[in-house]
């Protein structure tokens, strides 16, 4: 059985076996060629003119994913014709089909299985690609709105995606509380008093470190002298001061000031 390459016309051995793979394609080892093998059949070596015999329906179709080489042809005549011609082997004179072995395998060098056309993985790989490059498109025409997300907007932070929005704490002096104070001579240096206080802050959000206004009052509760002082003033560690207070942090301070040389007999602290 033989199969004739519709272009170039060259001509192949065929076994019945290699009819069972790819629905009887194959492609041709001179012009590269994929064709259907059924539609191409002959039981004798073709004569240039001869046409292939119709092949019979099939309910099953047939495959064969065989890659021609074709070791037996020669060059082209210039009648056209590509094929080989039965001359061009040897004259035994006995018939080509009987005197191939039963047994004979094909050699690798003259058939080259093709491979599988499995479209499945391109595919797949194809939408491993688009889908992120479609989620970074989107993320990128909408950061504006994302970011606005405090959720969103922290994990891009820490992951270093966007740069760490500096928030102005808001201040509302009102809400620090005095939860102890006391105001006393200085142990060791005559002239100077300390005053030692704690404060927190009873807002659900960081506040501004206030301005602290220190009063002193007579019996009659008239101020005789005041002084406010800021966080840089009253703080040890200036660094410190744009941090603001966390909801109810508390904060010690020890201020040292020199007495003002007056009699005065109460202290009154309020937070500007």
């Amino acid at each position: 059985m033989y199969t004739r390459c519709p272009d170039c016309h060259a001509i192949y051995p065929l076994r019945a076996s290699w009819l069972a793979q790819d629905q009887g394609k194959a492609e041709c080892g001179r012009c590269g060629k994929i064709y259907n093998t059924l539609n191409q059949l002959f039981d004798d070596w073709p004569e240039p003119d001869e046409m292939p015999a119709l092949p019979a329906e099939q309910n099953t179709p047939f495959h064969l994913s065989h890659r021609f080489t074709n070791q037996r042809q020669q060059p082209a005549p210039a009648s056209g014709y590509h094929g080989a011609t039965p001359q061009d082997d040897e004259d035994t004179g006995e018939d080509e089909s009987s005197g191939q072995n039963e047994n004979w395998q094909p050699d690798p060098n003259q058939l080259d299985l093709l491979p599988a056309k499995n479209h499945q993985w391109l595919w797949i790989t194809l939408l491993l690609l688009v889908i992120p490059l479609t989620l970074a498109n989107f993320g990128w025409h909408y950061r504006q709105q994302l970011l606005e997300n405090p959720t969103i907007r922290t994990t891009a932070e820490g992951l270093g995606l966007v740069e760490i929005r500096q928030t102005k704490s808001r201040k509302n002096p009102e809400l620090f509380q005095l939860l102890s104070r006391d105001m006393h001579a200085h142990p060791s240096q005559p002239g100077a008093l300390v005053l030692s206080l704690t404060m927190v802050n009873r807002a659900d959000y960081r506040q501004e470190l206030p301005v602290i206004e220190l009063r002193l009052l007579n019996t009659s509760q008239r101020v005789l002298a005041s002084r406010q002082l800021t966080p840089d003033e009253y703080l040890a560690d200036r660094s410190s001061t744009g941090n603001g207070l966390a909801p109810d942090a508390l904060l010690p301070l020890v201020i040292e000031f020199a007495d003002p040389g007056i009699e005065a007999q109460g202290f009154e602290i309020r937070f500007l």
